[in-house]
């Protein structure tokens, strides 16, 4: 009988933008200030240039069978299909910020949900061709605050709003046949303000154990902080998550090299094989 492959790749990344890139070598004074408008437009080409290439090659180093993507808003389709490669699929929220890509070749799309809360989200349902497990994927990108080590609740509530939001569109459609969920997302809170989490944790969501930083936003503050997470919930069957990390990257070790002001993480997904989903697979349902 045909071994199952009963594991997968997970990604959650915030690429950024390119203003944002443009913003950051400058603070980092990696290029030299432009001084006229034609100067920005040939500076905004070039990184253009640069950032597909980077995070190009990111996705090919890496592969992940999923990815859940924070800040493609405005970005033309092709030019994330070109970041990703052509073997993948990719569906972007209502809000366009969010989107979730998967490999056609290891993932059928079976379900969408739709939320009309004010936070920035992607949910989609995906079928395991190996597996036969249906899996609960959200990208999601929340209202950032001030201090994002200690936000004062007044300043911190519309991101903490948007979150339960997002939780009950989740929720909202409990699919009976989910094996699990999986939410990639950028909180804009560190570790250190922990209501941000109480709504996923509310719902049995646990968060992963990656200890490193993964935005440096320089304009802000000199320091890298901790604020995007993966959220992993078991559904009716064993889904382990493994250590999650930002990959061993050189563009991802150096703040500079980096395409975007934030680190992916991942991390890998197992299941463990059922008679029901080697039956299912075996004759193709």
């Amino acid at each position: 009988m045909t071994s199952i492959n009963n594991s997968f790749n997970f990604m959650s990344w915030n690429v950024g933008t390119d203003g944002d890139y443009l913003k950051k070598q400058l603070a980092l004074e990696m290029l030299d200030k432009p001084k006229s408008q034609e100067e920005v437009d040939q500076l905004m080409h070039v990184i253009q240039e640069v950032r597909d290439k980077k995070i190009k090659d990111i996705f090919g180093a890496t592969k992940p069978a999923v990815a859940s993507l924070q800040e493609v808003s405005g970005e033309p389709h092709e030019r994330v299909q070109g970041w990703l490669g052509s073997e993948y699929a990719i569906h972007r929220g209502d809000k366009d910020d969010t989107a979730v890509a998967w490999n056609k070749n290891r993932f059928d799309l079976v379900g969408v949900i739709k939320s009309e809360g004010r936070g920035k989200v992607t949910i989609v349902d995906l079928r395991d061709k190996e597996t036969a497990k249906i899996i609960r994927i959200t990208s999601a990108h929340v209202t950032g605050v001030l201090d994002p080590h200690n936000p004062d609740p007044m300043d911190a509530k519309e991101g903490d709003e948007q979150l339960e939001e997002i939780v009950n569109a989740i929720f909202k459609d409990n699919n009976s046949s989910l094996s699990g969920m999986l939410i990639g997302t950028d909180l804009n809170t560190t570790p250190a303000y922990t209501a941000r989490y109480e709504p996923l944790q509310a719902q049995g969501f646990k968060k992963d154990n990656n200890a490193s930083e993964t935005n440096l936003n320089v304009r802000q503050e000199p320091d890298p902080r901790q604020i995007d997470h993966i959220f992993s919930k078991a559904m009716g069957t064993n889904m382990t998550i493994s250590d999650t990390n930002v990959p061993d990257i050189h563009e991802l070790k150096e703040w500079s090299e980096n395409p975007s002001d934030h680190r992916p993480l991942m991390t890998k997904v197992t299941f463990s094989d059922s008679l029901a989903g080697r039956i299912s697979r075996l004759f193709g349902k």
